[in-house]
């Protein structure tokens, strides 16, 4: 991999950022997550409807994986496989959400940033743990947030408590969507665990995956 092309692109697609609400007229999303164990990947796919808060279908995919983990390049080891199950998947679907980063990233250029900004799609970035910015703890309160700020003080995402009397979440946006609407989709699809409940299950079906095929 060559990793000065892929910060190149990583640029690239920070000049060409999309923040602002699109018409779309949110009914079902895509959630991914991927999991890797002894260079292999397990990718599992979520269509799920948003109103109805529930499953319409699930897609599982294992591939063989030579791509290294590098900081803050972690969309060019995830894509190809993302964009591979996507092949499978025939629901139709508005919106995206990554078990990643969406602008909350160095360069703006987070997994979700990078699947919206190749799809088009509006995308949401949805990680468990901090990458970069400066932000005040939430309240252990549900649905408490606070800003994330860059270090010029412009914000990147929230610091989301989930689920009560847990550490915070973090949401950014990806691309083709605001702040606002990003916070708002993600407690839409929330429930009783940390993560909302499409990442849930995505990430469940790894794990579930991974171990069915070690």
């Amino acid at each position: 991999m060559n990793w000065e092309k892929c910060r190149k692109f990583q640029k690239k697609i920070q000049k060409e950022l999309i923040l602002e609400d699109t018409d779309a007229k949110f009914n079902n999303l895509a959630a991914f997550d991927i999991s890797f164990k002894n260079k292999k990947a397990y990718v599992a796919a979520v269509v799920y409807n948003i109103r109805e808060n529930k499953v319409i279908n699930k897609y599982k995919l294992i591939r063989k994986n030579d791509i290294k983990y590098v900081s803050t390049f972690l969309a060019f080891r995830e894509i190809p496989y993302i964009l591979r199950i996507l092949q499978n998947i025939e629901k139709k679907f508005e919106l995206i959400l990554c078990d990643g980063h969406g602008i909350m990233h160095p360069f703006n250029a987070g997994l979700a940033t990078h699947l919206g900004y190749l799809l088009d799609i509006p995308a949401i970035g949805v990680a468990k743990s901090y990458l970069c910015g400066e932000f005040d703890k939430p309240s252990k309160n549900y649905f408490d947030y606070t800003r994330v700020l860059d270090k010029e003080q412009k914000v990147i995402g929230f610091a989301l408590t989930n689920r009560k009397n847990t550490k915070p979440i973090f949401i950014s946006p990806g691309y083709k969507i605001s702040f606002e609407k990003s916070l708002e989709l993600i407690k839409l699809v929330s429930g009783k665990y940390k993560v909302p409940e499409p990442i849930h299950i995505a990430d469940r079906m790894t794990k579930e995956l991974r171990l069915s095929n070690d």
